[in-house]
C-alpha cells in the first residue's frame, strides 16, 4: 500500500507518493487553550474545541532522495489545502502543519537500489472542517 499526498486542492498539480507509515500513526482532537489571569491573581484556563477537527501524525522511513522530495513539497504547500489518501485508503482534505520538515538519519538503506542513507521524518496534518 502507498500513501498519497496531492496539492494544491482542489486543482491538484503535484502528487507525492510515499510508503506506508511504519511508526507513529496517531490521531488526536485539536483544541486551543487560553490562559487568563484576573486582577486578583486567579488563573483561568479556557479550552475551545475546534469543532471536532482532528490532527494526524505519520512517521515515514525512506531513502534520502525521497526525503528531499518531501521536504520540498512541504515547504511549497505548507499552509495550503492538500488531499491525502492514507495507507488505509481514507481520503482527507486539510493542511500540512509542520514546516520545516525535519529529517533524521537512520543508517544505510539496503535494498533501495543504489546505496543511500535511510532517513525518517514525520508529517503532521490537520483536517479541514
Amino acid at each position: 500500500m502507498s500513501f498519497i499526498i496531492q496539492a494544491p486542492y482542489p486543482g491538484l498539480k503535484t502528487t507525492l507518493l510515499l510508503p506506508s507509515p511504519n511508526r507513529g500513526n496517531n490521531e488526536q482532537l485539536r483544541a486551543s487553550i487560553q490562559t487568563l489571569r484576573a486582577i486578583d491573581g486567579t488563573l483561568y484556563t479556557y479550552v475551545k474545541p475546534k469543532r471536532g477537527r482532528r490532527a494526524f501524525r505519520w512517521e515515514f522511513l525512506t531513502a534520502k532522495d525521497k526525503a528531499l522530495e518531501v521536504k520540498e513539497f512541504v515547504s511549497k504547500y505548507n499552509g495550503g489545502l492538500v488531499k491525502t489518501v492514507d495507507h488505509e485508503d481514507v481520503l482527507r482534505i486539510g493542511y500540512i502543519t509542520i514546516n520545516p520538515l525535519e529529517t533524521r538519519g537512520e543508517g544505510r538503506a539496503g535494498g533501495w537500489g543504489k546505496i543511500q542513507e535511510a532517513v525518517s521524518f514525520t508529517i503532521e496534518f490537520e483536517e479541514r472542517v
